[in-house]
């Protein structure tokens, strides 16, 4: 339990030093923002009592280390990664705009990625996914992807709800021996147009999550 109290508290200091260096990194004094992080860690780690715990600020990411282990989160370009390794284990987290190469599921034919995450542990990696469709595919999405997770053998469980403003909403949980596969699917309003009529867009939500 401590162990893993202290990787959460290495975790929130590198989001600490990170933001502290993105302030920084502005001014034109080289140096001067990763200082101002690490200085800001020490004095927390004085006042919280957390023992030794090294800071590394180089190449725009951080890495902090104590005895139980190390947490490093790096960025590149509109992409975060995030690596956790401790004595009881650890895992990899990627947030980005791009979806991975081996991502699991289905995909339309012409959609726009919102967010895209992928935690690598045991006893799989996770995939969670958010992608925009035109809102008339939003019947043939539905049926495409419950469609396919039954070909997959998943046992569906689905909810489906419709609102008086033209919005509804289905979610999908497919259950297997092996994974669960959570889908949601949702006619949204998100602009007006110059006109002042709505601008609707259909949103799928995508989470792969493996099963010990």
């Amino acid at each position: 339990m401590q162990m893993m109290k202290n990787m959460k508290t290495l975790v929130w200091l590198a989001a600490v030093v990170l933001a502290v260096t993105a302030c920084g990194s502005d001014d034109g004094a080289a140096g001067s923002s990763d200082d101002a992080a690490e200085a800001l860690v020490e004095q927390i780690l004085e006042q919280a009592g957390d023992g030794d715990i090294n800071i590394d600020t180089d190449d725009g990411g951080i890495t902090l280390t104590d005895e139980d282990g190390s947490v490093e989160i790096s960025t590149d370009d509109d992409e975060m990664t995030m690596t956790v390794d401790g004595d009881e284990g650890g895992f990899s987290a990627t947030l980005g705009g791009d979806l991975p190469a081996d991502f699991p599921f289905p995909l339309p034919d012409n959609f726009e990625v919102g967010s895209s995450m992928q935690i690598d542990d045991e006893p799989g990696t996770t995939y969670s996914a958010v992608i925009n469709v035109a809102p008339e595919e939003y019947d043939s999405v539905k049926a495409m992807y419950e469609s396919w997770l039954e070909s997959e053998g998943f046992t569906l469980d689905a909810f489906e709800m419709e609102g008086d403003d033209g919005t509804k909403g289905v979610f999908i949980d497919g259950e297997r021996d092996d994974v669960d596969a959570f889908i949601s699917i949702s006619l949204e309003e998100v602009a007006n147009d110059d006109a002042g009529n709505l601008i609707y867009e259909t949103a799928i939500s995508l989470t792969w999550a493996p099963l010990g």
